[in-house]
């Protein structure tokens, strides 16, 4: 037992002095100039390590941010890719109803008018005023009459007056709900009645044996041939004795600005 315990306090005061030893040591060197040398060289072997630790924690964060950003370019690319796709479509769309609106323009550049002709415009369209009716900014102010014909673009009826006003007038327009109007189907010659089904629909109702197709169109009676409608689908059922066709009218009024009224 006196031999252990005089090992533990032999190897405590080796320990105690070795600490002091290198305590020592380090301080002459980086405090007396003998030593200077030492101490640079020392400077010199550990300073490069830790420079490239620090080099290596820039580097790293370097490339995580060009990650980050690569991953945001592609998402940004992809998003303009789906726009642009999106706007072209719009553009496309565009162009197609200017090419018909530009035709029926130049139409109307052609017409001559017998009748006296009053230009009103829109005021309220479908949707704000009641049923499938416009409100426009002409009436007993322009000698405007009840049931004068209104025309789109000049050429195309699209309903009449029903009500006129000091300074305004209500047209109807054929599509009207239950509205019905007479037509020849322009390609036979059969006289037919179109009745308004709402937002610029009709319908016929004819017998089974009647042709009828999609595409044909039913135009004004008498020497104009102005158009009223084109058939868009057809329902027969071999067991019913009739048929029943639907068109609609060549005008969307939602686009429409002005009309013209027949005086």
């Amino acid at each position: 037992m006196s031999y252990l315990q005089n090992k533990k306090e032999r190897n405590k005061k080796i320990y105690i002095i070795a600490s002091i030893s290198i305590v020592v040591v380090l301080v002459l060197i980086y405090r007396k100039p003998v030593f200077g040398g030492i101490a640079r060289g020392v400077h010199y072997v550990f300073a490069p390590l830790f420079s490239g630790a620090s080099n290596m924690d820039s580097s790293v964060e370097s490339w995580r941010e060009r990650k980050r950003t690569k991953a945001y370019l592609v998402s940004e690319n992809i998003r303009l890719s789906e726009e642009i796709a999106r706007l072209n479509l719009e553009v496309q769309s565009v162009n197609e109803h200017q090419k018909e609106i530009d035709s029926l323009r130049e139409l109307l550049g052609r017409v001559s008018y017998p009748q006296e002709v009053v230009l009103a415009d829109i005021i309220v369209r479908p949707g704000v005023s009641l049923y499938d009716t416009i409100i426009v900014n002409t009436g007993k102010d322009t000698n405007i009459r009840q049931g004068a014909v209104v025309k789109a673009y000049g050429v195309i009826p699209i309903g009449y007056v029903s009500d006129v006003y000091e300074n305004s007038s209500r047209v109807t327009l054929y599509s009207a709900p239950g509205v019905k109007t007479d037509g020849i189907v322009e390609l036979n010659s059969l006289w037919t009645t179109l009745v308004g089904r709402g937002g610029g629909g009709f319908e016929i109702n004819l017998p089974q044996n009647v042709v009828f197709t999609e595409g044909m169109r039913v135009i004004v009676p008498g020497e104009s041939h102005e158009l009223l409608a084109t058939a868009e689908k057809i329902i027969s059922d071999p067991r019913d004795p009739g048929q029943t066709i639907l068109l609609s009218s060549p005008v969307n009024i939602h686009e429409l600005t002005q009309v013209f009224i027949v005086k």
